[in-house]
């Protein structure tokens, strides 16, 4: 490109800051297995609380996850299983944490990336797409609502789209205004309270208040406040979803056991102040 300052052309080279893109996509250059592995997340050595309970019954099975006392992944360690002999102690050693030979050696190339803290987990499909949308899903199509209470939340959602100070100019002024995500998910969390679901309610809020702090564009004062406002917000989902899961034991089988405290993304959400240190708002 032209410089003006020096008068001539010259070669420019840009800083590498972060990869983007989603989850499955991430853990591929981590050279990760995903959350389908037994231990589902590419920044520490967690195991899948599904499969660790998997014989456990009874409230016991919900006793509270342990999200934090376990080892940090490392690029050293990566490396050197990238280097690994199929056969060595090494291989299958890191083989059992959920990692993988893909083809995604040649990263190493990267000196100064690193691939357990340089890819941010994916906010979009954690929570909007995540556990928003399973909440939906459990509300809807679980026998949790009746067909008056369906009818009357359907007649809600249209009187709020016809309200006048809801115009359709105003919609399009919305972000993300024609999906789930944005405007749809507007409309719910405020009619909500028209059906009388206080469990269910409360896990709608909880995840809507973590998503208004995750989508906050930049934080110029109170970093640290609002780390903390985080963790809180993260905490408070994962009280609220193991909640719910201790309530649809009770239902005696009436509701399909959902296990939401034991879904990957859940621990991926304990894990994005670690992504807010090393990529704060702005650039994460």
């Amino acid at each position: 490109m032209y410089s003006e300052d020096l008068g001539e052309y010259v070669s420019l080279v840009t800083p590498l800051l972060l990869f983007m893109g989603d989850n499955p996509s991430q853990s591929q250059p981590a050279m990760h297995k995903g959350t389908s592995s037994k231990c589902l997340c590419r920044r520490c050595i967690f195991p899948s609380p599904r499969l660790v309970r998997k014989h456990i019954t009874g409230a016991l099975r919900f006793f509270p996850v342990d999200h934090f006392s376990w080892p940090h992944r490392s690029k050293n360690f990566l490396s050197a299983f990238a280097s690994s002999d199929n056969q060595s102690d090494v291989y299958k050693c890191s083989h059992s944490f959920g990692y993988i030979k893909n083809g995604s050696e040649e990263f190493f190339r990267l000196k100064a990336f690193d691939q357990t803290k340089d890819m941010p987990f994916e906010i979009l499909h954690m929570i909007p797409l995540g556990f928003i949308e399973c909440l939906f899903i459990f509300l809807w199509k679980q026998p949790v609502l009746t067909a008056v209470q369906k009818d009357s939340l359907q007649r809600e959602m249209a009187s709020y789209r016809s309200c006048k100070s809801y115009n359709r100019t105003f919609r399009n002024q919305l972000c993300h205004s024609g999906s789930f995500v944005g405007r749809d998910f507007k409309q719910l969390i405020q009619i909500l309270s028209e059906i009388n679901l206080e469990l269910i309610i409360s896990a709608f809020h909880a995840v809507a208040r973590l998503s208004s702090l995750v989508y906050m564009r930049a934080i110029h004062v109170g970093f640290d406040y609002y780390l903390m406002q985080i963790r809180s917000a993260v905490d408070e989902v994962t009280k609220v979803l193991r909640a719910l899961d201790l309530f649809i034991l009770t239902t005696k089988d009436k509701l399909k056991q959902q296990d939401f405290s034991f879904k990957p993304k859940l621990h991926l959400l304990h894990r994005i102040t670690e992504d807010m240190l090393h990529k704060p708002p702005g650039n994460f």
